[in-house]
């Protein structure tokens, strides 16, 4: 990480769009960093160059409407970026998620794992689903697909209580039966 914060320059901070996504231009590397509103990294995108979607001297960003607009001294020219169907369908289901709407957001999370089957930002997006549902199992499979420790424990806490809950009865006759035994 200190290696890459050496390499790197922020120069034009932060614009932010209608939905609260916020992106972040490094000049050094040319490219964009997106975060969502709850500070997690959504894409990167752009690069150092001369091709159709790449910059040579990148030197401010804005927003317009979802679109991101590079500036590039060099080149003397403004590069204009727009989401994917992938991008469209990311930023959908985190506005959704964070708007309340939980069942809405889910197939939308599914369709980003179409596109990228590692998105941990989606599997948290569906565990959280999941968890909001009392799914608790579920829930865990894909905090645990993210790497998302927090959620996972949480999600295992309560699993763990309903495990007890539906078989204390069983426990229980068990424990009986065992101390009967040794008696």
């Amino acid at each position: 990480l200190l290696h890459y914060l050496s390499i790197s320059s922020f120069l034009d901070c932060l614009v932010s769009d209608d939905d609260g996504f916020f992106s972040v231009l490094d000049t050094k590397l040319c490219k964009i960093f997106e975060y969502d509103t709850e500070g997690n990294l959504v894409f990167i995108y752009g690069g150092d160059g001369q091709q159709v979607g790449t910059m040579e001297k990148a030197t401010a960003i804005a927003k317009l409407g979802k679109k991101t607009l590079i500036v590039d001294s060099v080149l003397c020219g403004i590069t204009v970026y727009d989401l994917s169907e992938y991008g469209q369908s990311l930023h959908d289901a985190v506005v959704l998620y964070n708007d309340g709407l939980y069942a809405e957001a889910d197939p939308l999370w599914r369709e980003v794992l179409t596109y990228n089957a590692n998105s941990d930002l989606a599997h948290v997006g569906i565990g959280k689903v999941h968890y909001m549902n009392a799914n608790y199992a579920d829930a865990m499979h894909h905090f645990k697909i993210a790497n998302d420790r927090e959620n996972y424990s949480r999600a295992y806490e309560l699993y763990r209580k309903d495990l007890i809950r539906a078989n204390f009865g069983l426990f229980a006759t068990i424990i009986v039966v065992v101390l009967i035994l040794v008696f």
